[in-house]
């Protein structure tokens, strides 16, 4: 496209040249060999690369597209000078047109309102030039001003002009092709939105014509818009609160005229004289009636919803399969799925298209999915079996250990369901033996997992030893396993390929001779894998009574929400996001984690840190100790205490970066990005009510300044209901403010707990969808179990002044192998999802919630209290 049209022409460059005739002569030189074809083909190239729009680049985007437009407006103007350019002028104003276009999109994408609606009323003004050239574009210039309508909130007049646009327009003749299926998808949304007609109505009217006008159509972006669009509309339409009011009340209505009709009968039945009897009679006939009615009215809303729950999921899947755009509508298809499981209905209208699916949709999904199975001749279970296996076949790496982890679990004689859970998860196992394309994969994962599971529970090492590979039976079976076995490192992590082509990833090749024994009471393995790009995994083989599941589903919630984050335009444009790393459950009693590289724990660092910076200060072990002495005294003991404590431990978290990064632009850039993505999950923590952040659970990066939170068990608020309570919403200790600078918690740091709380807000819907999955996975516990309390909090360890876990005595150790470490009971889930909700809620503003948190966090009366392991005075 030449000079003119590239990104190092600036908007500023051009206006100071428009003045004046004599800037044509450069806008000549510019496009000199530009022909229409290729004006289209850099605006496609454009258009389709969304990741542009979506970036920080926003400013030059728009700059980008101002020039293109200013330079179209006037090659389209100058018919004499566009001959010479090779342009004419139907061309250059149709590329101007769309370029417009383009730009007022990225404008109402980053919520510049105001300049989409600059740029919709330019567009109305060029209908009539535009026709006088022979182009159609007055259908794409009023929908463009419907949105910027819209957006202003000017409902009423957006919808018209949309009625108008399909009622008015032969959309077939425009120039500029406008979807009418999109037009009715849009349409039928606002309406929606603004309750203008009935769901019933607006379904016929605009959602089902929608549907025709594809005719047929099943893949690309306008299927799936309009796909979606219709199955979020059903879908709104079950949750709709004034839907369900009436459920609940035509159920309560038919309950208690059923119970009024039994009395009567009994009344009836036992009357002794005919007077009574009759009496009873007329009464026992008219609320017969009455129940009829109750009944039929009832039968009429329960078919209606299980109308809207089969377009739901039909439609949902047609969304899937038509293209990537909406893919998190797997979410919310399996939730829906999920809860009704058990009707032929659901499952038949799952049947018609789960199969065209791909199944990268399904896969991020496995750990739910596979917690169903069950092995029932049932449609539900069959669907489910099934697409486990496809997913198992075409991403190997992501299902199959949770297939293993299924086959080797050891479910108790009378827990019916487990076995049955067992038998369906062996049942795949079978069927990827038996095929062709899958065996070696599954043969590679099913012994190196059984090699890994035997490391775990090796036992004979105390902490902090360095054990030769060779000196360990397991260890050498591993490495044994390893290089017969060719497999990707399991904690590696590995993008879904739509094409399912996994033959590209590096592979384990061999294990470094030695390994490291952690501390703690399973005394966890820390080895080393070499693969074959040369690149070092390291991982914690981990056995014990832990189950690793919890902490693995909570890492899947921490990603989803982190990718969510990264699709909202304050937070992405700051980099806010979580750091995950990968857990992966071999077993209840056994797992492996991914060690996170160039990172050091937040203890490790602070502690030995204050003896150097404040040899006179007290020792952290007489801080905590000091704490520990008076946890059973009143609060204003403990809180003078706690004054005392801190008055003699002065924070040093400063040197951190002063001491990793001694370049001042590097030092200030890595001190920003630990405010950051302090900021990010402090919110995140407290939407999800994560609690135990103790300075073992935080890491620190030392390449990159930033924070990554370990050990995500405790989890949706189970932290309060811990002996000793957690009474802050996330970690702001001293030390940790001291780490942000000058500005402490009132410069970066809360402006990014304000983007990143307005953007789980905004994407409260999303978030709500990722946990509404969990809440059908029976291997989930939504409450902490007793054990882990016990380990937690074990009050041995105060005594003992440090900070190694204490060994549990065999009460503990019986009931963990019993239980699992789950605890649950049917309310839980709901009630921690609607705390989850609640602090979405904008009943606050998030200034205001945010100023709350922060002072909740860091008010010493809160921090006095906290459990002396928490370490709240670093």
């Amino acid at each position: 496209m030449q000079n003119a049209l590239r990104d190092d022409i600036s908007a500023s460059s051009l206006r100071k040249n428009l003045g004046a005739l004599a800037a044509l002569t450069e806008l000549n030189d510019a496009v000199d060999v530009v022909n229409s074809t290729e004006l289209e083909q850099l605006l496609e190239t454009f258009r389709s690369r969304a990741n542009w729009m979506k970036s920080g680049r926003y400013d030059e985007v728009g700059r980008i597209l101002s020039c293109r437009e200013t330079t179209m407006s006037l090659l389209s103007q100058f018919s004499s000078r566009s001959e010479t350019a090779k342009v004419n002028p139907p061309e250059a104003r149709l590329v101007q047109v769309k370029s417009m276009l383009l730009s007022s999109i990225i404008h109402r994408y980053h919520q510049a309102f105001q300049e989409s609606l600059n740029i919709a009323t330019s567009l109305s003004d060029l209908v009539q030039p535009s026709a006088d050239l022979g182009l159609n574009i007055d259908s794409a210039a009023r929908i463009e001003v419907a949105n910027s309508l819209w957006d202003h909130g000017e409902m009423m007049s957006s919808i018209r002009m949309l009625q108008h646009i399909d009622e008015d327009t032969d959309l077939k003749k425009q120039t500029i092709v406008v979807s009418r299926p999109d037009l009715l998808a849009k349409t039928a949304h606002q309406i929606s939105v603004a309750r203008l007609e009935k769901p019933d109505s607006i379904q016929k009217n605009y959602l089902q014509p929608a549907l025709k006008e594809l005719k047929g159509k099943v893949d690309g972006e306008d299927a799936g818009k309009v796909y979606h669009q219709f199955a979020m509309f059903c879908d709104e339409q079950l949750q709709n609160p004034d839907s369900l009011e009436d459920l609940a009340r035509l159920q309560h209505l038919k309950q208690g005229k059923s119970d009024e009709v039994k009395q009567l009968t009994e009344l009836v039945s036992s009357a002794k004289d005919t007077q009574a009897r009759t009496r009873f009679t007329s009464h026992l006939n008219r609320a017969k009636q009455w129940l009829g009615l109750d009944e039929q009215e009832l039968r009429r809303v329960e078919q209606s919803r299980s109308e809207f729950v089969r377009l739901s999921l039909e439609n949902y899947l047609l969304s899937l399969i038509a293209s990537d755009e909406y893919n998190n509508d797997a979410l919310r298809f399996t939730a829906l799925w999920l809860e009704r499981a058990a009707e032929d209905y659901t499952n038949e209208a799952v049947r018609k298209y789960i199969d065209k699916v791909p199944t990268r949709k399904f896969a991020p999904l496995i750990n739910q999915l596979t917690s169903r199975l069950l092995d029932q001749e049932t449609p539900f279970q069959k669907l489910l079996i099934e697409l486990v296996y496809r997913i198992c076949v075409d991403h190997p790496h992501h299902g199959m250990y949770q297939i293993w982890s299924g086959t080797r679990s050891r479910p108790k004689k009378e827990d019916e369901v487990a076995q049955l859970r067992k038998q369906a998860t062996e049942i795949v196992a079978k069927k990827l033996a038996h095929t062709e394309t899958a065996t070696s994969a599954w043969t590679a994962i099913y012994y190196t997992s059984k090699a890994y599971h035997a490391l775990a529970l090796e036992s004979g090492y105390k902490g902090g030893q360095k054990v030769a590979m060779k000196a360990s039976a397991a260890g050498t079976a591993l490495a044994n396993s390893l290089a017969k076995h060719r497999i990707p490192p399991p904690t590696m992590q590995i993008e879904l390929s739509a094409t399912c082509d996994y033959s590209t990833i590096p592979l384990a090749t061999k294990l470094e001779p030695t390994m490291t024994i952690a501390s703690g009471v399973s005394a966890p393995k820390i080895i080393t894998i070499i693969g074959s790009n040369g690149e070092r995994f390291k991982q914690l083989v981990k056995g014990g009574n832990d189950d690793l599941r919890q902490d693995a589903i909570m890492e899947q919630v921490f990603a989803a929400v982190s990718s969510v984050l990264k699709l909202h335009r304050s937070t992405r444009q700051r980099n806010l996001g979580i750091r995950t790393y990968k857990v992966l459950p071999l077993t209840s009693i056994s797992g492996l984690i991914e060690f996170v590289p160039n990172t050091i724990p937040l203890h490790d660092y602070l502690m030995p840190a204050h003896e150097r910076y404040h040899p006179r200060d007290f020792k952290g072990s007489q801080c905590r100790k000091e704490i520990s002495n008076v946890q059973t005294k009143s609060s204003e003991i403990r809180l003078a205490t706690y004054k005392k404590v801190t008055d003699r431990f002065q924070p040093v978290m400063r040197y951190f970066f002063m001491e990793y990064f001694t370049d001042p632009d590097e030092w200030f850039a890595k001190r920003t990005a630990y405010t950051r993505t302090t900021a990010a999950i402090s919110i995140l923590g407290h939407v999800l009510g994560l609690g135990d952040r103790h300075g073992h659970n935080i890491l620190l990066d030392s390449k990159n300044g930033e924070v990554v939170h370990i050990d995500l068990g405790v989890a949706f608020e189970s932290g309060r209901v811990l002996p000793v309570p957690e009474l802050v919403p996330f970690r702001m200790t001293r030390d940790i403010v001291d780490g942000m600078g000058t500005t402490k918690t009132e410069g970066v740091f809360r402006r990014c707990c304000e983007f990143t709380l307005d953007a789980l807000r905004e994407e409260t819907y999303s978030i709500m969808t990722i946990l509404d999955v969990l809440r059908y996975d029976p291997l989930y516990s939504w409450s902490i179990s007793p054990v882990r309390i016990a380990k937690l909090q074990d009050t041995r360890r105060d005594e003992a002044g440090d900070d190694t876990e204490a060994e549990m005595d065999s009460k503990k150790r019986n009931a963990a192998t019993r239980n699992n470490g789950i605890v649950n009971e049917p309310s839980e889930a709901d009630r921690a999802l609607e705390v989850v909700r609640k602090k979405l809620s904008k009943t606050l503003s998030v200034t205001a919630t945010v100023n709350d948190l922060i002072n909740q966090a860091t008010d010493e009366r809160n921090l006095a209290v906290l459990y002396s392991g928490w370490a709240a005075y670093a």
